[in-house]
């Protein structure tokens, strides 16, 4: 077997190697079948030992295609590493992926990441996470997932506080997109919580002649015969409404605003109401129709009455003045 033993402590302990892609250069074994005693780092196939600040085990493939540096296989895993205070694995890549993580099994993950302290988050602290993702690349994403099976999701979380969390100092704390689907699903299966609940917490004003801001929820829509927001209820549900406004103000219309049934305030149905105060008025209308043909009779009697007393008053006059001329002549006649 070629290969040599170092004889000098500037040497290689150990140089082997061999010609044939289908031996190694070393092959060592170990045949025991009893498990290593508790705390000891015996039972391995190699051990590598180093007080450098290197590598205990060093692998390197030079092939310019193909290979890898360290293989491992095992029945619980192909490669295990430890670390009392730094990283049990850590992987560089210039060019390409630093890890890459395989599963070919439907009830297992490519990548399982679990920190099992028991001990709160330090304040401040980035840390008691099962996965953490940071970039520097601008546009791109700390954790992105994909599912591009027929079904599935792209990211799942749970927790018993919140599934999934975001947060931004100045941007949007969730964004989401969708060609042919709903952008945002929410669903509650409570009756004491909401499908979806929006909180602005801040106490300033809004900005005034601005965009629509400092609204707890604020729906836009360019579809031309869409809405901003539709609220809805069941057709069984005869108790709810499909849009409640709770406040000072309990809604506020900037423009027209169209009704398509009844309109109740404080429980009368002002539709109604408006129906009834219409035929009120028409029949007011009615009845001053009537008094205005009634007052054009009565002017009309006033008219004939003052023209019969005109003329009675005028016969009246004649009679009288006749009665006066006979009153004369009766009285010349007499003297």
């Amino acid at each position: 077997m070629p290969g040599s033993i170092g004889t000098a402590p500037t040497e290689d302990g150990v140089v082997a190697f061999t010609a044939s892609s289908a031996k190694s250069g070393i092959f060592a074994r170990n045949e025991s079948k009893d498990p290593p005693p508790p705390g000891s780092v015996g039972g391995s196939g190699v051990f590598g030992l180093t007080v450098a600040p290197a590598s205990g085990v060093f692998g390197a493939c030079n092939h310019p295609e193909q290979g890898v540096g360290v293989q491992g296989n095992g029945p619980e895993a192909g490669v295990s590493g430890f670390s009392e205070r730094g990283a049990g694995i850590r992987a560089h890549s210039n060019h390409g992926n630093a890890t890459e993580s395989f599963a070919h099994d439907s009830n297992a993950s490519a990548l399982l990441a679990i920190n099992d302290s028991k001990a709160p988050v330090p304040e401040g602290s980035l840390g008691g996470n099962g996965v953490f993702g940071v970039t520097d690349v601008p546009g791109g994403t700390g954790v992105w997932g994909a599912c591009n099976a027929p079904s599935g999701r792209g990211v799942f979380g749970t927790g018993p506080e919140v599934g999934v969390a975001a947060f931004t100092e100045g941007g949007v704390g969730v964004q989401a997109h969708s060609n042919h689907g709903d952008a945002v699903q929410a669903f509650a299966h409570d009756s004491a919580r909401n499908g979806l609940l929006g909180h602005n917490s801040a106490t300033a004003a809004a900005p005034a002649n601005g965009a629509p801001a400092g609204n707890g929820v604020f729906g836009f829509t360019e579809v031309p015969n869409g809405s901003g927001v539709v609220g809805s209820v069941s057709a069984t549900n005869r108790d709810g409404a499909g849009v409640c406004g709770i406040g000072p103000v309990a809604g506020r219309f900037i423009g027209d605003a169209v009704v398509t049934k009844n309109l109740f305030v404080q429980n009368v149905n002002i539709l109604q109401r408006l129906i009834e105060l219409e035929q009120k008025i028409t029949a007011a209308s009615q009845v001053q129709q009537q008094i205005s043909q009634l007052t054009g009779k009565l002017n009309t009697l006033q008219d004939q009455v003052n023209t019969a007393v005109s003329n009675l008053t005028n016969r009246i006059s004649a009679v009288e003045f006749q009665v006066a001329g006979l009153q004369t002549t009766a009285h010349t006649h007499s003297g």
